[in-house]
């Protein structure tokens, strides 16, 4: 059996609200309960007393057919006029059936199409219906409609809000780390965040003026002789001369070699009891609810000693024929490069033997400058931007990476040259 929680109606006469269920009287004007009367439990609950709960009646009060007061189960006579219970047509919850039969016909009457007042409506009507028969112990069954839509929202929210609780706490103890392996795994978040940020200052575009103050370039030539080299591989080409050949690892190969026992503690949830929670409320019909109780599983997580065979693996060589030859082959010699300041870069000239020949030219193109902090950097360009920079101008340019992403404009003898 739950505990008692004693609910609260409104006079109807006068407007006082909140009236405690105990007083049968509005405590203002003294008018007293009748078939206006419609209690309440409110938040947050006001219990009674395990010896009080003794005294209240599990059944609904009962309308004295001559006065219309309501009178409490026990009371045999009706409080005001003196009528008698056995003369007595209705009870509480006949009371509220019949308000909600009414308020439903009202609203059909009146050409209310929504189905789902009307659905709600039967379908409460129905289970009052039920209210007509007396219970062999007296009691109203656990399906009495429980008038108080508003407190049984709040009741099903409680549990589960109570029910999520269970589950989160559940969650936690089943995670594979501890609160120390989080507080790691948080610093290592931090710090890759830290590199991220720093990373994206970086390469973050920025504007900035750069006074030129030197150019230079830089051109050079491969040159590649054909020449006898010793070489060594793993096949042997056509034109190749071999001197010897040798067996050697070629590479490793993973291979099983055992399987070893390994022990760990791992968590383990388990049923550790059961706790009783209230599911629900009772409306008793005569200002009094009871609770209704449930009982479910308590789980604990524990540790336990659980073994696994996790296997062992060698590395094992694996041995291929190496060839050890001299072949005749182009090979990089040397390069030729010129460099300079002047406005007029150029490639050396050369003449090489019938055994030598030209190979890759590059090219590199740079200007000296001094930006707005008075810093010196040097700075690579293509050869047309190269050319058309003068010692002595000032850019506005666009800087990402330490690199010009672009070149907004170009001023120089106090006129802008240049400006996009």
């Amino acid at each position: 059996m739950g505990r008692i929680i004693e609910g609260s109606w409104n006079c109807s006469h006068c407007g006082k609200k909140d009236i405690k269920a105990r007083y049968k009287e509005c405590p203002q004007c003294g008018h007293p309960q009748d078939k206006n009367t419609h209690f309440e439990m409110k938040d947050p609950h006001n219990y009674v007393s395990e010896d009080a709960a003794k005294t209240i009646s599990r059944k609904p009060k009962w309308e004295c057919s001559f006065c219309g007061r309501l009178n409490f189960d026990e009371e045999n006579e009706c409080v005001s006029c003196g009528a008698t219970k056995d003369a007595s047509e209705r009870n509480y919850f006949m009371i509220q059936r019949e308000k909600q039969n009414s308020v439903s016909v009202s609203e059909h009457d009146h050409g209310d199409d929504d189905s789902y007042s009307s659905n709600y409506g039967s379908q409460w009507a129905e289970k009052a219906g039920d209210l007509h028969k007396e219970p062999e112990d007296g009691y109203q069954d656990d399906y009495t409609p429980d008038l108080n839509e508003e407190n049984k929202s709040s009741d099903e929210e409680n549990r589960r809000n109570r029910s999520y609780s269970s589950m989160w706490q559940s969650f936690l103890s089943h995670l594979p780390f501890t609160a120390e392996s989080l507080k790691n795994g948080l610093l290592a978040i931090g710090a890759l965040l830290l590199v991220i940020g720093m990373s994206l200052f970086l390469f973050m575009p920025r504007n900035d003026t750069l006074h030129i103050i030197g150019k230079d370039w830089e051109r050079s030539i491969a040159v590649e002789a054909y020449r006898t080299v010793d070489e060594d591989d793993w096949s042997l080409p056509a034109n190749a001369r071999l001197h010897y050949t040798n067996r050697e690892i070629h590479h490793y190969d993973r291979v099983l070699d055992h399987y070893e026992t390994i022990k760990e503690e791992v968590p383990e949830r388990y049923v550790s009891g059961q706790e009783t929670y209230v599911s629900g409320h009772r409306d008793l019909g005569n200002g009094y609810y009871e609770e209704i109780t449930s009982t479910r599983d308590v789980y604990s997580t524990r540790y336990v000693t659980k073994t696994r065979q996790e296997p062992v693996y060698r590395q094992e060589p694996v041995y291929m024929t190496k060839y050890y030859y001299e072949i005749d082959k182009w090979v990089h010699d040397r390069y030729e490069k010129t460099s300079g300041t002047t406005e007029n870069p150029y490639w050396k000239e050369l003449h090489l033997p019938e055994d030598e020949r030209e190979g890759r030219r590059t090219e590199k193109y740079t200007f000296t400058s001094i930006n707005k902090k008075d810093k010196e950097k040097k700075y690579k360009v293509d050869l047309n931007t190269w050319q058309e920079l003068k010692v002595g101008d000032s850019i506005d340019v666009v800087l990402s990476a330490g690199k010009i992403k672009e070149i907004k404009g170009l001023h120089r003898e106090d006129s802008i040259v240049e400006e996009n």
